[in-house]
């Protein structure tokens, strides 16, 4: 606690450029034009660099991805006698300021250490991911999250089966730390992730009372939770106050809005879909 006429000494430490090194990491590409690209990012992949998680992210995957398609692009201009643009040897880029989209060849990759990232997902969480290739792309999708244009659905496990009432009551449903990756490989249905548009995506997953899980297929007295009304949820969330990798509804956090819909229970837990508007 600083008194009355204290004086300060501060040192500030640069950090040193830091370059997004391509790395040739498998991904699961499931869409992919020439102003974005969408992935089915796994449990365990970290989105891009960040203290603690410097390499083996889903950036530096796609700068992998980027710099391959973009040689066998100068490959075929050569093949076909045409000028060739420069371009980087090995692929490196140095994390400095710039436009948006990861595949921008004269920005290099854009922002600091997230080029093209409009949207994350934790590292514990899998789902399908949208990143920009252009700053276009990468301000238009921008925009459509602030928007709200973008339709985002999860699999979710809770305790218990969502009521309604309870969840205005200032109750937190709180997932389990693979939320959507246990749902989802229990299930074996994947989650989905809707697309920027202004209409919303169609589902993915598989259909009420047609999911197994452990507890809640064959093995256990699986019910369908059909019957169990979907629960609007609107409460303001942010980090949770003791464990910082979760997040929980506190006061002063931001305003939120979800739709939870049961799919299969046994009574003790749920397999939930969960529509974040």
């Amino acid at each position: 606690k600083l008194g009355t006429g204290w004086r300060l000494a501060v040192d500030f430490v640069f950090n040193e450029e830091v370059e997004i090194v391509p790395e040739d990491i498998p991904i699961d590409i499931l869409y992919e034009d020439q102003y974005l690209v969408a992935v089915s990012k796994p449990i365990g992949m970290v989105v891009h660099p960040a203290p603690g998680n410097w390499n083996g992210t889903l950036v530096n995957a796609l700068a992998h991805h980027f710099l391959m398609q973009q040689q066998q692009q100068q490959q075929q201009v050569g093949n076909s006698g045409a000028e060739q643009p420069p371009s980087s040897t090995d692929g490196s880029a140095t994390s400095s300021g710039g436009g948006g989209g990861i595949g921008d060849r004269e920005e290099q990759l854009g922002p600091r250490l997230r080029p093209g990232i409009v949207h994350r997902l934790d590292k514990g969480t899998s789902g399908v991911i949208v990143v920009a290739k252009t700053s276009e792309a990468h301000a238009s999708l921008s925009e459509s999250f602030k928007g709200r244009r973008v339709s985002k659905t999860y699999l979710a496990i809770t305790v218990g089966v969502p009521k309604p009432g309870e969840a205005t009551a200032g109750a937190s449903y709180a997932a389990a730390e693979t939320s959507a990756d246990a749902a989802a490989e229990a299930a074996a249905a994947p989650g989905e992730a809707g697309a920027a548009s202004d209409e919303p995506a169609a589902s993915a997953g598989a259909a009420p009372g047609s999911v197994s899980a452990p507890g809640l297929g064959p093995s256990g007295p699986a019910a369908a939770a059909s019957s169990y009304p979907e629960v609007t949820v609107r409460e303001p969330i942010g980090r949770h106050p003791t464990d910082r990798q979760r997040m929980g509804v506190v006061p002063n956090g931001r305003s939120s809005l979800s739709v939870v819909a049961p799919i299969a229970t046994d009574g003790r837990l749920s397999l939930c879909r969960v529509k974040i508007l």
